[in-house]
């Protein structure tokens, strides 16, 4: 293991969460916006049905539910590399810290504070209502 795998076996979820948004946030909006239409238009709507049900039902920690990322997770991670958006891509490490957010951003309607660099918004604002520049 890691020295990052290590201490985030100790971590909660709201550390995690807001480690992995730190590592979304650090990677370029056009490569994330990229990779999101592709989810949306190659992805089986039933299968994106199952992440909005998911973060419907569990809220913010919905990807820490009935072990998801052993199951389904893999399964979306392994299409995520198949369209093409690996680590290289991505230029990150391991595409695992990555695709929760994705997948949010693509399916769940969740802004992130990535879009702080494209609006006036809060950061508060973009996590719990989106942005609000347009409205």
């Amino acid at each position: 293991m890691t020295d990052t795998e290590l201490r985030r076996l100790t971590m909660t979820d709201e550390e995690l969460d807001v480690e992995l948004q730190k590592l979304y946030n650090s990677v370029e909006v056009p490569k994330l916006e990229k990779c999101i239409q592709y989810l949306r238009e190659k992805t089986n709507p039933s299968d994106q049905k199952l992440i909005e049900d998911y973060y419907n039902q569990y809220g913010k920690f919905w990807y820490t539910q009935n072990h998801f990322h052993f199951g389904a997770g893999m399964w979306f991670r392994n299409h995520i590399r198949r369209g093409g958006f690996d680590e290289t891509y991505f230029c990150i490490a391991n595409l695992d810290d990555l695709y929760i957010k994705l997948l949010e951003n693509a399916f769940c309607n969740v802004s992130t504070a990535n879009e702080a660099k494209l609006c006036n918004c809060s950061i508060d604002t973009l996590m719990t209502k989106g942005c609000q520049c347009q409205k």
